[in-house]
């Protein structure tokens, strides 16, 4: 719209106003790529009390031994605390990152849902006839009584 002004001789100042945009809005173009910094393709590692820089191979190959164990299941969160463990110096989300791109992610486990009292009516026809308590969870630190 505003080149259609604009070629009919209309000031460019007066054709943006015209169509509500400002001038770096009509100038503005897009750059190719994903959006955001580059990912890293390479980790920092304690070795011997030094700083090493190693591939993001090796930490996929220690993930992997890591989940060669039947008994872990270990998502993201728990590898990452995992390979601190190793030495590794290593952020959840690249953590996540590395396992989904190596297929190392485990689906989510649904929870089920609580089996509470459905649809329970009390109706009760004369006082005291039906007693309820909702019972919480004690505390650790007990009430103390004045003497």
């Amino acid at each position: 719209m505003v080149r259609e002004y604009s070629a009919r001789g209309l000031a460019l100042e007066r054709a943006l106003e015209l169509a509500g945009i400002s001038r770096s809005q009509y100038y503005y173009v897009k750059k190719p790529g994903k959006p955001g910094r580059q990912a890293t393709t390479t980790t920092q590692r304690m070795a011997e009390g030094t700083m090493v820089i190693c591939d993001n191979a090796e930490v996929v190959q220690t993930i992997e031994g890591i989940l060669k164990d039947p008994d872990l299941q270990y998502g993201y969160k728990k590898m990452t605390a995992a390979l601190m463990l190793a030495g590794f110096l290593i952020g959840a989300r690249k953590v996540y990152r590395l396992m989904k791109k190596s297929g190392l992610v485990q689906k989510r486990r649904r929870l089920t849902g609580r089996k509470r009292v459905l649809h329970r009516r009390v109706l009760p026809i004369r006082p005291l006839e039906v007693l309820e308590m909702d019972i919480k969870g004690s505390s650790n630190n007990p009430v103390l009584m004045p003497e």
